[in-house]
């Protein structure tokens, strides 16, 4: 679950206001979907989950119904379920963006921490994603908590699906970093329910008996592309904070060669260190002491034997040096800073969000509507088409009676027919030394002189 820590009024005051969640707006859906006579939230569910029973299918109408209907906590497994069993469907690419933003809602609004993340981290099983407005609560909500790294792993997503459209969330999200990055060093670190890490298993330790033999067509090689792959904390951290302060240069400034440096540290070799230390001035207190913290965690790794004579303990020297001489205990931390900037921002900022998303509920509750309604009439067309099929057969088997004596002559006129052609091409003693090429060519050559004659009479 969720920590509830308490916060005081100052805190309340980094974050969003009370007005930006939409609550009222949000439980107008409930309204809204009463239209649709679905009945009751949890016998709607029940119905959902029958759907998929005996290898059945419910459709994505019938889960985002399933999503915004539910409001308690027993009902978080129940829709999880829903969203995993359509994503595994060929219907995967159906998914509601309402779905996804009511199931972030009510995971958020019962604090399931470990469900959030674990569905955030696994978008291939769920398919869900943040939109701006859903990124902002939950932004504000880890904030609110003082769960920084939760906060810093949301900003991290946020730059893997690079989403700058909104300056007010890319300075929220930076924000988030940089707090992130304050903490102290033992601290800064994404757990195992924020950020789950692949597990290498060594060849030794595997079971054959255990494995199981699936077909592929083909095995992809391995490849790590530096942006969906990356999993280590300092690495996510460290670009989010180079993407955000690339969006927000105008913003942020002269301190942008203070982010520079700190993403670098987190994300670069000793090299661009260097290069980034020398373009810094003015390094804030809570900055120098991250980059110290990384470049000692580098010197940990030098063996002490010769250490003095390493090159790149020297390079770490150096840039020790360097970063000394360029902090100031008069700078503002970095924090401070950015949510200074985020305070000129906020209102206009918010309301944009805001806006655009009550647009998106009106368009969400159209579209939820115009796909009931088309579901509900192929349900009928099914019904009228079996209907109709029932109503051919009764017919066919009436026209049977009726016409029985007159086709029971046509019948027996055709077996007629044919005991003559056996007859005639002496079918029924057929020599069995003869190839079955030979019999072909000799029933080809009989038909053609039947045809003569038939031509000639």
């Amino acid at each position: 679950m969720l920590s509830r820590r308490g916060f005081s009024m100052s805190a309340l005051r980094k974050v969003l206001s009370p007005a930006f969640r939409l609550d009222s707006e949000w439980q107008k859906r409930h309204s809204d979907l009463k239209a649709l006579n679905l009945g009751g939230d949890y016998e709607w569910i029940a119905a959902v989950q029958k759907k998929f029973v005996g290898g059945g299918r419910a459709s994505a109408v019938d889960v985002d119904a399933a999503a915004c209907l539910s409001e308690e906590s027993d009902q978080l497994e129940d829709v999880l379920e829903l969203v995993y069993k359509l994503r595994h469907t060929d219907n995967a690419a159906d998914l509601l963006p309402s779905t996804e933003y009511a199931t972030l809602r009510l995971l958020l609004k019962h604090g399931a921490e470990n469900e959030l993340f674990k569905v955030l981290n696994d978008p291939i099983n769920y398919g869900i994603f943040p939109n701006y407005h859903s990124a902002g609560l939950l932004l504000d909500h880890f904030l609110r908590a003082e769960n920084f790294p939760a906060a810093a792993k949301i900003a991290t997503i946020l730059m893997q699906q690079e989403m700058f459209d909104h300056e007010v969330l890319n300075l929220l999200a930076l924000y988030a970093l940089l707090k992130f990055t304050e903490l102290p060093s033992e601290a800064r670190s994404f757990d195992e329910t924020i950020q789950k890490k692949t597990v290498v298993v060594d060849e030794d330790d595997i079971n054959e008996e255990e494995l199981r033999s699936m077909k592929f067509p083909f095995l992809k090689n391995p490849f790590f592309d530096g942006h969906f792959d990356l999993e280590e904390t300092d690495a996510l951290v460290g670009k989010a904070l180079s993407w955000f302060n690339r969006e927000l240069a105008s913003r942020i400034g002269a301190n942008g060669a203070q982010i520079d440096l700190l993403a670098t540290a987190l994300t670069s070799d000793l090299e661009a260190v260097g290069k980034a230390v020398a373009k810094a001035s003015n390094v804030s207190p809570s900055v120098a002491a991250t980059v110290k913290s990384v470049l000692e965690k580098a010197v940990g790794g030098i063996p002490e034997e010769g250490r003095e004579e390493n090159d790149q303990f020297k390079a770490i020297q150096t840039i020790s040096t360097k970063l000394e001489s360029s902090t100031s205990t008069s700078t503002p931390a970095l924090s401070a800073t950015v949510l200074e900037a985020l305070k000129t921002v906020q209102q206009a900022g918010e309301e944009a969000i805001v806006k655009e998303q009550k647009t998106l509920f009106t368009d969400w509750n159209t579209a939820r509507k115009a796909r009931a309604l088309m579901q509900a009439e192929r349900v009928n067309l099914r019904l009228r088409i079996a209907e109709i099929k029932a109503e051919i057969a009764q017919h066919e088997a009436r026209k049977e009676e009726l016409f029985f004596f007159e086709n029971r002559v046509r019948w027996e006129d055709k077996a007629a027919e044919q005991d003559k052609l056996f007859e005639e091409f002496n079918l029924n003693n057929k020599d069995e030394t003869v190839t079955e090429s030979e019999y072909a060519k000799e029933m080809f050559e009989k038909a053609l002189e039947q045809k003569r004659k038939q031509a000639t009479a």
